[in-house]
């Protein structure tokens, strides 16, 4: 189970972020839609470094105003989507006009921004760093970075040097994990097909960024927070240059450091004295995918922003997606959650729901009275403690299908030491997984689309079509079924019954034959258990009704 520690220089950042409304003012949430990315320790070490930067003449740098709003840009691929090396995750945008051609506006007019790039060049032990947060496990097989020469059409940069840290760079402490900054590994330089121009000059084709691909394989990764380091060799006079991630109309793009031969500093706009980021994105494959113990986590960030309520004293209910990978079928069987109450836990109730459109559909299964294994004050906020609980679930099995994920709903319905009704699910903006947290108030509903429950799911990850108690020569397709489901056995089938997650059977036959065509048309959609009787033993085995 994973641990979020924060730097202290982290709660100087978010001390304007909490709503100062009390729970008593909001039944049902405590609500802040600010999402935010913590500032490294080298913002406030080194406030009057000035970064080494092209940028334009007669604009002067200003130090960094620790209150300021540091935007999470970051976004998340699905690794379901294809085969191999899908998009895991996404920093942000280099561009922000589309093209053709693309450009990566320097705001100087609007905004009083003047850096068009920062240095990268490994010739002068410059490079720059930027954070990710992984969600779940993954092999890294590559990583796109950006670069420029101002001059120099592509392709120019002919190497890039990565290394990846386990935290912070410069707050003392972090490690790295994988790589360096002496080897190089590229695997392609192509034109991303944008320029970076001023806004008050728009046109200049001088400076062509680079898409630049590292070649990572070997990385891999587990769910939690990373930085990423790189410096570029180029055959061009000029750089090689970095260029921010840009916004339009916000001069602050993220919380990236520029190392200059060995000392970490802030990457600042030398305009309007404003933090940015770095573009890059991060390919791979999911890890754990071919069967056993796996899980599904949104990390705890230590703000416990705001709550949604999950008391079973009260009407509401609140409930977070589980996502089950293609492929698989998801068996839960621990819970991790971070709950405002006062005098702990003394009961949760555990409901299940399919999905409909983004939202808990079907009830499919619940359980009264999961077990708490153990509940710990991990803070306080709103005049509440948050407790995190770990629960242990009877074995539940959400079923997944060939082709695409699956998404499923778990509610907790909880019960605090005076049962006052006042609990609340800790939600965050920092990261999202699959869909926000929903929340039923006489129906259910996505109350803020910024926000997302902390939660760990627990369990077994096991390939479709794999069964504990399955018959030699038996099959079925196809799975997901639409209307009909077929049946072939080596022997006559003597019986078939099909029961929902309840354990109510919906539909039996008595076939008589080594074949059959079972019309499931008649049944809702979601999730069953086939059970099929051949020469007198009997095999189970799950389907998806669409």
């Amino acid at each position: 189970m994973k641990k979020t520690t924060l730097l202290l220089s982290c709660f100087v950042a978010f001390t304007g972020l909490v709503n100062s409304q009390s729970i008593a003012d909001l039944p049902n949430v405590i609500n802040n839609p600010q999402r935010t990315a913590p500032a490294p320790a080298a913002y406030f070490n080194n406030t009057n470094a000035v970064p080494m930067a092209e940028a334009v003449a007669g604009m002067t740098s200003t130090s960094f105003d620790p209150n300021q709003r540091i935007p999470f840009t970051g976004t998340y691929g699905d690794p379901n989507n294809n085969a191999t090396a899908a998009l895991v995750y996404d920093n942000g945008l280099v561009y922000n006009i589309p093209g053709p051609p693309m450009v990566s506006m320097l705001q100087d007019a609007s905004l009083g921004m003047s850096t068009y790039g920062f240095g990268a060049q490994f010739g002068s032990s410059n490079s720059m760093a930027d954070d990710m947060v992984l969600t779940g496990d993954f092999d890294i097989t590559s990583i796109d970075v950006y670069a420029y020469q101002t001059g120099s059409a592509p392709p120019t940069i002919d190497a890039v040097y990565l290394q990846v840290w386990d935290g912070d760079p410069s707050g003392g402490g972090a490690s790295v994990i994988w790589g360096d900054l002496t080897t190089n590994i590229l695997d392609n330089t192509v034109t991303s097909d944008a320029f970076r121009q001023l806004e008050s000059a728009p046109g200049d084709t001088s400076r062509e960024i680079q898409l630049v691909k590292a070649n990572t394989a070997g990385l891999s990764l587990t769910a939690g927070t990373y930085w990423i380091e790189y410096s570029f060799g180029g055959t061009g006079a000029s750089g090689p240059w970095a260029p921010p991630i840009v916004i339009t109309g916000d001069p602050t793009t993220g919380n990236a450091l520029q190392n200059l031969a060995g000392v970490y500093g802030p990457a600042m706009d030398g305009g309007s004295g404003t933090p940015q980021g770095m573009p890059f994105q991060v390919y791979g494959d999911p890890i754990g995918g071919g069967g056993g113990a796996c899980q599904e986590e949104n990390p705890n960030d230590g703000t416990f922003e705001n709550g949604f309520n999950c008391s079973s004293a009260s009407a509401f209910m609140t409930a977070n997606d589980v996502t089950v990978a293609a492929g698989e079928d998801f068996e839960l069987t621990n819970i991790t959650a971070s709950i405002f109450a006062n005098g702990g836990i003394t009961n949760v109730d555990v409901n299940y729901y399919d999905d409909a459109a983004g939202l808990p559909g079907n009830l499919i299964g619940s359980q009264a009275s999961a077990t708490i294994d153990n509940q710990t004050v991990i803070g306080n906020n709103f005049g509440f403690d948050v407790n995190e609980i770990e629960l242990t679930v009877t074995p539940f099995t959400f079923a997944g299908q060939a082709g695409s994920p699956t998404t499923y709903w778990v509610e907790l319905s909880v019960t605090d030491g005076g049962a006052t009704g006042s609990v609340f699910w800790v939600v965050t903006s920092s990261t999202m997984v699959g869909n926000p947290s929903a929340q039923f108030d006489a129906a259910w509903g996505i109350p803020d689309p910024l926000m997302d429950g902390v939660y760990i799911w627990e369990g077994n990850c096991n390939p479709l079509g794999v069964s504990d108690n399955a018959l030699a020569g038996f099959s079925y397709y196809p799975n997901p079924v639409t209307d009909v489901l077929s049946l072939k056995a080596a022997s006559n089938i003597e019986a078939v019954s099909i029961y929902n997650l309840l354990g109510q059977e919906v539909l039996r036959s008595e076939v008589g034959a080594t074949t059959s065509d079972i019309n499931l048309s008649g049944i809702a959609t979601g999730a069953y258990v086939l059970k099929v009787t051949v020469n007198g033993q009997t095999g189970t085995y799950k389907i998806l009704k669409n």
